[in-house]
């Protein structure tokens, strides 16, 4: 028996595979999430583009209105990712910790 590939297999499973059966489901949201929060940064930029005059400690500062939003959303971002970036070696250092504390557990087991 002979079996027809159509278009749809030929391109939008493979497609499809390789988004939804390699992604966790939770680097799709984070993904899909932070492309949301990027366009509506976006158009907010778009839309608030006016001066804005910033005073601090008798210092005044003028700059765009949508850079007070950008700016410290990218920071967050950034922040963020440094402190993943810690935890993760802490979490490796851990793994290696309890692996060689099970390769010392064995060769007790096994004397």
């Amino acid at each position: 028996m002979i079996h027809y590939r159509t278009a749809e297999t030929l391109i939008l499973r493979p497609f499809a595979h390789t988004i939804f059966k390699e992604l966790p489901m939770r680097t799709l949201l984070n993904t899909v999430g932070f492309i949301i929060i990027l366009v509506f940064l976006i158009t907010f930029a778009a839309e608030n583009g006016q001066p804005a005059t910033l005073t601090y400690y008798g210092q005044s500062f003028s700059c765009a209105l949508y850079l007070l939003v950008v700016i410290p959303f990218f920071v967050g971002v950034a922040c963020g990712n440094i402190l993943d970036v810690v935890k993760r070696f802490q979490l490796k250092k851990e793994i290696k910790r309890l692996r060689n504390v099970l390769v010392k557990l064995d060769q007790i087991q096994y004397k």
